[in-house]
């Protein structure tokens, strides 16, 4: 279940639709280490701090996005363990020009069954 789009101006990162859990301090440190912008930085974890989710269920995060437009919505998509949180982006009729891109994080609260690859072999 999706839980919230953050997006930061020229905030770097990496592209990786591969939900990463931030279900400890040091997972959410080393995820948002990655960003230039300290100020976003701090935004995604005050977040992380303030959700709550429940037994059986891990809040995960995912850079989703670079570039001149925010997602509107997250899917998540794939089996089980190897979902990735992909953004929904708006229709523009025309390409869209901005001076400094923009990084959006998808923050997703995730069934546990769903991050753990349930095969065998």
């Amino acid at each position: 279940m999706p839980v919230a789009i953050l997006t930061g101006t020229a905030a770097g990162g990496e592209v990786d639709l591969t939900p990463v859990p931030l279900d400890t301090p040091a997972a959410v440190a080393a995820f948002v280490g990655q960003f230039d912008n300290r100020r976003f930085a701090a935004r995604i974890e005050r977040r992380v701090a303030r959700t709550d989710v429940g037994e059986g269920r891990t809040l995960v995060g995912s850079v989703v996005s670079i570039g001149c437009q925010v997602p509107t919505e997250l899917a998540v998509l794939g089996p089980p363990g190897r979902m990735e949180v992909t953004p929904v982006m708006p229709e523009s009729p025309t390409p869209v020009e901005c001076f400094a891109p923009m990084t959006s994080v998808g923050l997703v609260d995730m069934s546990d069954a769903l991050l753990a690859d349930g095969s065998v072999g």
